[in-house]
Parts: structure tokens; C-alpha cells; sequence
């Protein structure tokens, strides 16, 4: 219609630029879905232990990845690699009392007050990846 009102229309440039933008937004969109992130118990306690468990896993997950705090590389607890063979690798905040499931569920043993932070779970596909994030609230010992 551009060229109809004696208007060029937009540049080659332009639209190869639109184009990439948009398959950008759609790749992303595919790529990262979220999960929720069950707590049980819903309350854990000082001294006592938690399971994190995510509740939707992705098609052929190949790595499950757990963070404390943030999400960059000194967050990460523990990566789960599923392929060639299943091993896990602890990371920076790894304290010694996480344990990750082949099911990705994270388990913390001997609470503290001082866990209370947000855990995130990346579950990561090449068909798409699932993240998760839950607050963690550790109560202190009942008296």
C-alpha cells in the first residue's frame, strides 16, 4: 500500500530486522515455561528437611539445574546432567546437605534459618525448558 501512495515502503533492512526480532519472541516464548515448585512440608522447620519438587518436567530433559538467590553461576547448588550418563556436579552454593533426585526434586537436610531464600529449578530440553521459582521460609526450632 506504501508503494501505491508513492511511498517506498520499508528497506530490506527493516524487514530482515523485523523478521529476526520475531522469531526471536516466538523461540523464547517456546523456550522458557514455567513450573511451579511444590514444598513439602509446607512449613519446614529448623533442623528438619525440605523436598522442592518441580511439577512439570519437559519433554527429554537433559539437565536440571537448582540456584540460591540468583540464577548466575555462584547461585548454583547442583546440576543434574541426565545424558550420556546420568551424574551430578555440585557448584558454588553447595553446602553438603542438598541432594538432588534423578526427578530433579531438591532435598535439604538440616535446616537453618539462614536457607530462607528463593530456590529456582531450570529443567532444560532441547524440545523446551521449564523454570521455576519458590520463597523459602525456614521457621525457627519450636521451644
Amino acid at each position: 500500500m506504501g508503494a501505491l501512495l508513492g511511498n517506498k515502503g520499508p528497506s530490506p533492512s527493516t524487514l530482515l530486522a523485523v523478521f529476526v526480532l520475531s522469531v526471536c519472541f516466538f523461540l523464547t516464548e517456546a523456550t522458557w515455561k514455567p513450573t511451579d515448585i511444590m514444598v513439602e512440608p509446607l512449613k519446614p522447620m529448623e533442623g528438619g528437611s525440605v523436598r522442592l519438587i518441580p511439577l512439570t518436567h519437559p519433554r527429554d530433559i537433559v539437565t536440571c539445574r537448582w540456584f540460591r538467590g540468583g540464577t548466575d553461576g555462584d547461585s548454583t547448588i547442583v546440576v543434574f546432567y541426565f545424558y550420556p550418563s546420568p551424574v551430578s556436579r555440585n557448584r558454588a552454593s553447595y553446602t553438603g546437605r542438598e541432594t538432588l533426585n534423578a526427578n530433579c526434586t531438591l532435598e535439604i537436610t538440616d535446616l537453618t534459618v539462614s536457607d530462607t531464600a528463593k530456590y529456582t529449578a531450570l529443567l532444560e530440553s532441547p524440545f523446551g525448558s521449564r523454570l521455576g521459582t519458590v520463597e523459602l521460609v525456614i521457621s525457627g526450632r519450636l521451644p
